[in-house]
């Protein structure tokens, strides 16, 4: 699909609600993608409605709220911010679950809310997030024999992720993401993690909940992301248009012509994207 097709955009409603996501479409680890601060200033200005959507969870919204406003993103707003890990906090507290974290110390204020978290009673389940140099053979251990431990004591081993990635761009390198070392975790005890990240449709819903307030229906909604599996399917699954980007970790050898998904469409960076939605 060529990047200067636009069907996506006059195809079907209006558009008037957008998602983003954050690494690989605003930024590529410390330094705004080229085009997407001038992009996203117009879009924010137009009136039209925007949610910052990210599997980002090595760190906490208003890490990366501060991180976009020292690039020069003007006009960010916290609850407007969609991450994984609060979305989970909230569903943890609700089900009564004691959580293991194997993530980043960087994201844990994200489940302050859960009572008595560092207790030393033992723990109902595991939640995996990108701990990055922090997933150490020890650690992997750990969540394995806490997972086996509830096991033993008569219950269903819970394991909880933040993301299925399998690798992100950061600093013009791929790195590799949580869904490895999820996997191996699935593996090790033959079940099935709980996602709460992209590609999940719960996720989804709640940026797409933010916007109905607005009378804005999720038929008039684009996700615009660089991972043509957790953003562009998982919009396209929920019910939106998703917009694949040529920046971030897109690889051309394997995005441009998808075995499986075809997005509704395939720009060269959020410049481009903005500028079709406001043409």
């Amino acid at each position: 699909m060529d990047s200067s097709s636009s069907s996506w955009v006059t195809e079907g409603k209006p558009i008037k609600g957008v998602l983003l996501d954050i690494s690989g479409v605003l930024r590529d680890g410390n330094s705004a993608i080229p085009g997407s601060l001038d992009a996203f200033h117009k879009l924010v200005q137009s009136g039209i409605q925007v949610r910052l959507v990210t599997n980002e969870s090595q760190v906490t919204r208003k890490d990366s709220l501060d991180k976009l406003t020292r690039l020069g993103f003007q006009g960010l707003q916290f609850d407007k911010i969609f991450a994984p890990a609060p979305l989970l906090a909230e569903e943890l507290v609700r089900q009564g679950h004691r959580p293991h974290l194997l993530v980043h110390p960087r994201v844990k204020p994200e489940f302050a809310i859960i009572p008595d978290l560092d207790s030393n009673e033992a723990a109902t389940c595991v939640v995996i997030g990108d701990a990055c140099e922090h997933f150490t053979y020890d650690g992997m251990n750990t969540a394995f024999r806490t997972l086996l431990d509830t096991q033993k004591r008569g219950l269903e081993p819970k394991l909880f992720t933040l993301g299925r990635g399998r690798f992100y761009s950061h600093d013009q390198l791929l790195w590799l993401d949580v869904g490895p070392f999820c996997a191996a975790l699935e593996y090790s005890l033959n079940i099935k993690a709980e996602l709460f990240g992209k590609p999940s449709k719960i996720f989804f819903d709640t940026a797409v909940a933010s916007m109905a307030s607005d009378g804005i229906s999720r038929d008039e909604i684009v996700m615009i992301g660089d991972d043509i599996i957790g953003d562009v399917k998982g919009a396209m699954d929920a019910g939106m248009r998703g917009v694949l980007v040529r920046t971030g970790k897109f690889r051309a050898a394997v995005d441009e012509n998808h075995v499986s998904v075809k997005p509704s469409g395939i720009v060269d960076d959020l410049r481009a994207a903005v500028d079709m939605i406001l043409s």
